[in-house]
Order: structure tokens, then sequence, then C-alpha cells
């Protein structure tokens, strides 16, 4: 039932967003079977198997792992990041589903692996981005707390629930999915793994349900709204001196940082920003941003705003002069020059999707961005000030000031 749709939040450019094609939503389809199969697998892994390090597990199994901080991967990483991209239990991922729907190469670029697929990723190749387990010093914290009075890592999700509380959708780990073909952001997938809340991010809008009540994308009914709060208090992730250099380095200095949040949560960083969570007073923050961060954590927000119906708008902001943090020898706010995103709104001119073959692992590749409600007009005028002033450009909402 998809539909086409009038764009209202930007009538001065008289633009129409398409619906998918039959193959898309074959995909996406396709992808929610495969999160599925990711979230069953982790539920029904063993605690010892879970929480396996890395230097302990087969030799032929530490060669798979191509991330440069190897000593923090856990078995969970790799029992998620293998139901995602190649196959669990005899259940395919995204790479083969993709080959098969689109009958061409697909490429999965994610953090453990990097890169599974080979030739040169261009427009219309199907580019997968995942981070299958954000926030894994959380989850081990829980591991450390309930493993030893449970059997499986299910059981420890379950316990989880009650050690976070009230914060369930901030303080979460959480695994995630993002489709980019045809220069374009076609979805994206967001499981908190602590709750089973499935998120996705599309061009009908922005949805949730709890996985166990999900078959196809159908049943993604609930749909999320964004607040309306006029505040500029800033959450994003400024933990060590390299962050730190980052934000003082770009206009990101600017917005008030909520302080006593250092090291939030990448892919559901989007949900600081939901309306429910600002109605309730559990949001510390009125504006979201990444500060030098991985692509695998930040697009998936970035899809959520683009998608989002205009209520919400993304920056992205450029270093200052004098900016030369680095995280593995790249920049952590590139130049637009070097940017997957172009210069205009992503609406008019797509992504540059070409841009990834620059790079040999996804967290290569960082960048500063800021996602702030349209309707939170303080924020708004302080970044529209900012691409004022050149220190940033626009590249989701309404470009009329």
């Amino acid at each position: 039932n998809f539909r086409t749709f009038y764009c209202p939040w930007i009538a001065s450019c008289s633009l129409f967003i398409m619906a998918p094609d039959s193959k898309d939503r074959q995909m996406m389809d396709a992808s929610i079977q495969v999160m599925k199969n990711a979230y069953d697998a982790l539920q029904n892994s063993k605690i010892a198997e879970a929480s396996i390090d890395l230097k302990d597990m087969d030799p032929d199994i530490q060669k798979t792992v191509a991330r440069t901080e190897k000593m923090d991967t856990k078995g969970f990483d790799l029992i998620a990041e293998n139901a995602i991209v190649t196959e669990f239990n005899g259940i395919a991922g995204v790479r083969s589903r993709a080959q098969n729907i689109y009958n061409e190469s697909a490429v999965v670029l994610t953090e453990e692996k990097a890169r599974v697929g080979s030739g040169t990723i261009t427009g219309r190749i199907a580019t997968f981005i995942s981070d299958p387990v954000d926030m894994s010093s959380l989850l081990e914290t829980v591991i450390g707390k309930y493993g030893s009075d449970v059997k499986t890592l299910g059981e420890v999700f379950a316990k989880s629930r009650v050690y976070v509380g009230d914060n369930l959708r901030f303080d979460s780990c959480n695994s995630s999915l993002t489709m980019l073909k045809d220069n374009m952001i076609k979805y994206s997938l967001i499981l908190n793994l602590f709750s089973g809340e499935l998120f996705v991010a599309y061009n009908e809008g922005v949805f949730s349900k709890n996985i166990d009540k999900v078959t196809s994308l159908d049943d993604i009914d609930d749909e999320i709204n964004f607040s309306t709060d006029d505040r500029v208090d800033t959450i994003f992730y400024n933990h060590g001196p390299q962050y730190k250099a980052n934000r003082e380095g770009t206009a990101l200095k600017h917005l008030n940082l909520v302080e006593k949040i250092k090291k939030p949560g990448g892919p559901n960083r989007f949900a600081y920003l939901i309306d429910e969570e600002h109605e309730t007073g559990r949001s510390p923050a009125g504006v979201i941003a990444y500060n030098g961060e991985k692509i695998q954590e930040s697009l998936p927000s970035i899809a959520v705003a683009f998608f989002s119906k205009g209520q919400l708008e993304a920056f992205k902001l450029y270093p200052l002069r004098d900016n030369n943090a680095m995280r593995s020898g790249k920049h952590m706010t590139p130049t637009h020059e070097s940017s997957l995103y172009k210069k205009g709104l992503m609406q008019d001119e797509g992504i540059n999707l070409a841009f990834l073959n620059h790079y040999k692992h996804p967290s290569d590749f960082r960048d500063t961005l800021v996602i702030v409600p349209r309707i939170n007009h303080q924020a708004r005028f302080m970044l529209r000030g900012m691409v004022y002033e050149k220190l940033g450009v626009q590249i989701i909402g309404n470009k009329e000031y």
C-alpha cells in the first residue's frame, strides 16, 4: 500500500517523493526478516558464546575481523554481523538477498568485517551500512551484572529493561541496517536490542513496532512524531581528546552540550527527539549531533531526518581552519569535497555514494552533523546562522529561510 505523496513542508519546490519500486519493497521486507534472524540469533546465544573475546576465538575467525580496535570485538558482535551480512542458521543475510532481488552485485559495509563484496560502489549498486551491535560496553556491563544468573543473552536483554529503567529508548544496545541505492537513502532499520522495538524510516515516514509482532513492513504502523521543544541543549559523543578537539574545531562548540551524557548511542540517537520522550520529560535534549563520528552511527539518524516528513532538519558542519582532529589517519570533519553529502539538499541532489570507495573501513569515514526539529526555532536560528557564515551547509529540510 505504498503511496505517492506531496511534501507540504517544501511546497516552494513542488517536490514529490515517489514510492519505492517493487524491488525496493521486497528488499525492505527481506531486511526485516534478516533483522529478526539476527535478533533471534543473539537472544538464543549462550552467555559464554556471546561474551567471548576475539583473542580467545578460532584463529580463522580472528582473521575475518578488519576493524582497528580488534580488542573491542566480542562474540555477540560476530553473531549479529554474520546474521545480517552473510547467513546464520541457514537463513541468508542481506547481501545474497539483494543480489537475488536486484540481479546484480551488492556491497555491505559493517563494523567488524569492514566490507563484504568486491567491485566498485556506484550509484546503482545496492550498498548496505550496518552497525550490528552499538553500545557494546553497555551490553558487557549488563552481562557482567546478570550473566552468571541466566543461560542466554535473551534473558540478559529482559533483565536489562529493569537495569535501564525509564530511559530504555536511549540507554540500550541497538542494531541498525541502512540501504543506499541510486545515490539515495532507501530506508533504515534500527532495532532496540533490549526492548525489541524496531524503527523503520522510509518514504512513508518513521514508524515503530515490537519486532515480535512484525513479519513484514505492513505490520510496522505506529508512526513516530518529533519534538516541538524550543531549546538548544545538545547530545553528542564527547569522550576522549579527539572528540573534544573536533568539537572545538567546528561550530558545534556553540551548541549547549548536555555534559552528563558523554557517550550516547549512535544509530538510536534520534530517539532523544521523539515527541513522546519530551512529553514525559525523559529527554534532556532538544538537538542531537554527531561529533566526528562513524558513518554507521550517524547514517540511521540522517535517514530518520530525511523521512520525517519535514519534522527534522539536518546540517553538515565544516571544519574551522585550525581543526586537525583525526582518527585512524582520517579527518573527523571532512570538507564538503571529501564528504558523502553533496552541497545541496539531499532531496534535490541525493548523496555521493561512489565516495565510499575511498575508504577500506566504514568507520574511517566520519563527519560532524546536527539534527534539529524544524519547530525548534532557537536552535534552527543558530544553525542557519552557521550556514550564513559558511560554517556549514543544510543537507535536509526546507531551504527557505
